[in-house]
């Protein structure tokens, strides 16, 4: 997921599927931008065993990629095969809405869980779990726009395995692309206010800064 590679054998059509295990940067006001991908591959699972790659496996190559693009990047998970304390939060929610089958209002619930490698208190628990960890989900949405909302991700784009990966970079770029267009309206206050040097300005020190925080 979310591309396949597929082809035709002694008049038999074989489809493979493909996972791929993607980063992306979650931002509070609902905007997610990719950030790095990883495929499983045939050639980093048990060739001897016959066991294929996995997610798992896809995770540590992800997590050591990011660890090193990234060095100042400080990232919410505790390391492998180390004892840490850690601090989960869970969040029960209630609200009321008109039921589709009966035009009745209803009742509904949820409750979500997060960890953090981080202290949770009073003072940031908002920020770090309705405004950050909440829009994790944003990221299984990404996938769903590029099959159904106009991306055409389902279709076999190439039988060539290097072509695929190229064709899969080349949409999460155009995606980014089209999710900063989107946004960009958000920055015209800021652009008025501090011109364009100082936007400029503002971006560096942002990026530049220890405030950013992944969570994965």
């Amino acid at each position: 997921m979310p591309g396949t590679y597929c082809w035709k054998e002694d008049q038999k059509r074989k489809q493979y599927y493909v996972y791929v295990l993607e980063a992306s940067l979650a931002f509070h006001n609902g905007m997610t931008i990719p950030l790095m991908s990883e495929f499983l591959s045939y050639t980093e699972g048990d060739t001897e065993r016959k066991k294929q790659d996995c997610e798992t496996k896809a995770f540590k190559r992800l997590a050591n990629r990011l660890k090193s693009s990234f060095k100042r990047l400080p990232i919410i998970l505790p390391d492998k095969g180390k004892i840490r304390s850690v601090h989960v939060v869970v969040c029960k929610e209630k609200w009321e809405e008109v039921d589709n089958k009966s035009n009745e209002i209803v009742t509904r619930e949820s409750k979500h869980a997060w960890i953090s490698s981080k202290p949770l208190n009073n003072y940031n628990i908002h920020d770090r779990c309705n405004l950050a960890a909440c829009h994790r989900w944003n990221i299984e949405s990404e996938i769903l726009i590029q099959k159904h909302h106009g991306y055409q991700y389902e279709h076999c784009f190439s039988y060539n395995w290097n072509a695929m990966k190229g064709y899969h970079y080349l949409m999460r770029i155009g995606l980014m692309l089209n999710v900063l267009v989107q946004y960009s309206e958000c920055f015209i206050e800021v652009l008025k206010a501090l011109g364009k040097r100082g936007t400029i300005k503002f971006v560096f020190e942002t990026l530049k800064g220890h405030g950013w925080m992944l969570i994965m």
